[in-house]
């Protein structure tokens, strides 16, 4: 199964002398000089797009009127399907991995798999322990796309199995070879227990396990279920490339979503936002000047219809890796921010599948709500008191299953500290510093806040503007409010207000007063931090409200 190299040179319309390998001399990813002259009718649009422009104002302000996001009528922060195929948090950080405390991990409404992934190839390569992972969501979609990117990884060419994986993760068209590889390597495994199961109940559990030399998967799912994964590894009749981009393009560019697009825009550094607006238009995680020719297929595994895009407008990628190694990654092309991940994703699922072959793993995936599974654990012949690390995503807030309910259905499943005193349960509040801000005075602290606020973002000069309040300085200055609330201070008082520590000693856990595995705050901008620090967590999407709580398991607390 060939795949795109990433030397292919970048003219799409190069002739048959093109060398197609690029040249350490020539700038990007062009095989020559002469090939970028050739190529630059294309490409110069693209880097010379308004959006690039330091001076760039939002749509809005150029017509001097109110953005659609402030006033009085209906407000509509998200467009399109409320789905999270790629989560909604960045990544744990890879330096989270302990192999003296870690053996076994369950991950309870896990989204997509990178924490999974992340975990495994951040694994020494001298580990000798057998790692057993167990992979649970409620959502059908994200089940059946963790099913066939963990089937893809063992059953592809390893030589090209990272780049597959990446654009069946993330990218809106596929190559037609990769289309192949699925349908003749994953599609006929899960079309065998379709098979098997065809006069079974709807409702019944069903499991397959595959063995795959040093790497077992056991995925347990209501024949329902079953079916679907095996639709998503069909194209939908009728839908071609064109279409395939329509629809998507329906969502991510509807036109009544303009202001929302344009303030997400503001922002962003302006090198960055062409890069995001090329992502909104087709789709495709490549590096910026990467030729698309082959791109040609739509991914099945996002095309279930062919008239819905599944995700929300401002569902991206980038959201869901860490920024900082993002960027590292694009240093040689600062800008290129979809290259960067391109480079990141693709090197940790390089490691990931190598990892499966030396490392004895074994995944178990699971659909079924977070409350019922301890059940289905006892199914899998998994016993109570098993795991070394459980994350749960921010199912702890109220909007989902609250503190009291994830505490008592997760302590049960953490080994104990005589087993293993390191064994963890880690959640991650979204809400928390949030609702206790609920309430308070508007004009609380807000002096100060103000003040830090206009260190980084300098505010214009009130003449220049002519009495108008909507331009891009004051949307951004109001927006970076946020990242200086006092998260330490709100979020003591959600403590108190939810009797959260209480909850926790009632479920036989106590909350670690210092974090050993994730950051407490990992987003949060650190006091003096200097302007680029600032550039980045405020582009990042990232708002610094996000805390990670780690438990552990004290039953003295009980008595």
């Amino acid at each position: 199964m060939a795949l795109i190299s990433h030397s292919t040179c970048a003219n799409a319309n190069a002739d048959a002398e093109c060398n197609s390998k690029h040249s350490t001399d020539a700038p990007g990813i062009y095989c020559s000089r002469d090939c970028q002259l050739k190529d630059s009718s294309r490409h110069g649009l693209e880097c010379k797009s308004p959006l690039s422009k330091p001076g760039w104002k939002p749509s809005w302000e150029f017509d001097r009127r109110t953005p659609a996001f402030v006033g009085d009528g209906e407000i509509q922060e998200a467009h399109g399907v409320q789905k999270f195929l790629w989560g909604n948090i960045p990544a744990l950080d890879k330096s989270i991995v302990d192999p003296v405390e870690f053996t076994s991990l369950t991950v309870s409404a896990s989204g997509d798999l990178r924490n999974v992934v992340q975990t495994v190839a951040g694994l020494p390569r001298d580990f000798s322990k057998r790692c057993e992972i167990f992979v649970n969501d409620k959502d059908e979609d994200i089940v059946a796309r963790n099913v066939i990117i963990l089937l893809a990884a063992r059953c592809f060419d390893p030589s090209t199995v990272p780049e597959a994986l990446l654009h069946i993760w993330y990218s809106a068209l596929i190559p037609t070879s990769v289309l192949g590889g699925l349908q003749e390597k994953v599609l006929p495994l899960v079309q065998d227990v379709c098979n098997k199961i065809e006069g079974k109940g709807n409702d019944l559990l069903l499991s397959k396990t595959w063995n795959f030399s040093t790497c077992t998967i056991r995925v347990m799912l209501k024949k329902r279920q079953w079916n679907h994964v095996l639709q998503y590894l069909h194209v939908p009749v009728g839908l071609d490339t064109v279409q395939a981009l329509k629809v998507r393009k329906a969502t991510t560019l509807a036109p009544h979503r303009i202001d929302y697009l344009h303030r997400s825009y503001c922002s962003q550094p302006s090198g960055w936002r062409a890069a995001r607006q090329k992502f909104r238009e087709d789709g495709l995680l490549l590096p910026f000047g990467a030729s698309r020719t082959e791109f040609r297929t739509p991914n099945p595994t996002f095309f279930q219809t062919e008239d819905t895009w599944p995700m929300t407008d401002s569902s991206d990628p980038l959201d869901t890796w860490p920024m900082k190694d993002i960027i590292e990654q694009a240093k040689s092309t600062k800008n290129d921010l979809y290259g960067g991940l391109h480079r990141h994703v693709a090197n940790i699922l390089g490691e990931f599948c190598a990892k499966l072959v030396t490392l004895e793993t074994k995944f178990h995936v699971t659909q079924v709500d977070a409350m019922d599974l301890a059940k289905t654990l006892d199914l899998s012949g998994k016993p109570e008191s098993s795991f070394d690390r459980i994350e749960v995503s921010n199912i702890i807030d109220y909007c989902h299953l609250g503190p009291q309910r994830t505490l008592d259905t997760f302590s049960k499943l953490l080994r104990p500290p005589e087993v293993n005193p390191h064994a963890t349960l880690i959640t991650l509040s979204l809400n928390a510093v949030q609702e206790a801000n609920m309430g308070e005075p508007a004009m609380e602290n807000i002096r100060d806040r103000l003040l830090q606020v206009a260190r980084y973002v300098p505010r214009p000069n009130r003449s220049q503007l002519g009495g108008y309040k909507y331009s891009k300085p004051n949307i951004n200055g109001m927006s970076a409010l946020t990242l200086f609330m006092d998260f330490d201070g709100l979020f003591e008082k959600y403590k108190k207000a939810t009797n959260l520590l209480d909850l926790g000693k009632k479920s036989g856990l106590k909350l670690k007063p210092t974090n050993t595995i994730v950051e407490a705050w990992p987003y949060r901008l650190r006091p003096n931090a200097s302007q680029e620090d600032f550039d980045v967590l405020f582009a990042s999407g990232q708002t610094g409200c996000e805390r990670y709580m780690e438990w552990a398991r004290d039953e003295s607390l009980k008595k």
